[in-house]
């Protein structure tokens, strides 16, 4: 019966999501790619790990500011990663560290690519909306939904439908709607 936490943009992560036993960071990428990050670590780690300087840093931090260091470039969610660790350090826990990347599929080959070269990429899963939509759609006539838990699921569903699309064609459509508005309008 574990409590758990979820705080949003909390140090810019979409949803740091916490428990004793975890800590989750979810980053969802519509419109965006993962964003390049240029100046140097020494100074966030030493905040994220609650020290006054490089000196009484943890080894762990130490090692983290050293991949970061030796990195040719690092993205946010190596960032998003290093705070992860402090949390669970200045907890003083064994938390297991997840990571979720969250985009659409008409994104998936740029940031699918963009995860990849990653500092820290074994520790971000990617999952595309295609995958939340069908695991969602695939429960949504489940006997434990209640009416209104169905109700609000099919407009989640209805929401999240133009990003399973391996082409983002929003103007298309958009623009399709209002041609044919236009016609039974007139």
């Amino acid at each position: 019966n574990s409590t758990y936490a979820i705080a949003r943009e909390e140090k810019n992560i979409d949803l740091f999501i916490s428990s004793p036993e975890h800590y989750i960071i979810i980053e969802n990428k519509i419109r965006s790619g993962l964003i390049k990050e240029t100046k140097s670590m020494e100074k966030k780690i030493c905040e994220y790990f609650g020290c006054d300087n490089v000196k009484t840093l943890p080894d762990k931090a130490k090692k983290l500011l050293t991949a970061f260091d030796l990195a040719e470039h690092y993205y946010q969610t190596d960032r998003y990663y290093a705070y992860a660790c402090g949390v669970v350090n200045n907890q003083n826990c064994n938390s297991q560290i997840y990571g979720y990347v969250l985009f659409p599929n008409y994104a998936l080959q740029t940031i699918s690519k963009e995860v990849k070269d990653t500092l820290f990429a074994n520790n971000y899963q990617l999952i595309s909306y295609r995958e939340i939509y069908e695991f969602f759609d695939g429960i949504k006539d489940e006997s434990f939904l209640s009416q209104k838990e169905r109700k609000y699921l099919d407009e989640f569903l209805m929401a999240m439908k133009r990003h399973t699309k391996d082409v983002d064609n929003f103007f298309e459509e958009e623009m399709k709607e209002r041609f044919y508005k236009k016609i039974l309008d007139d």
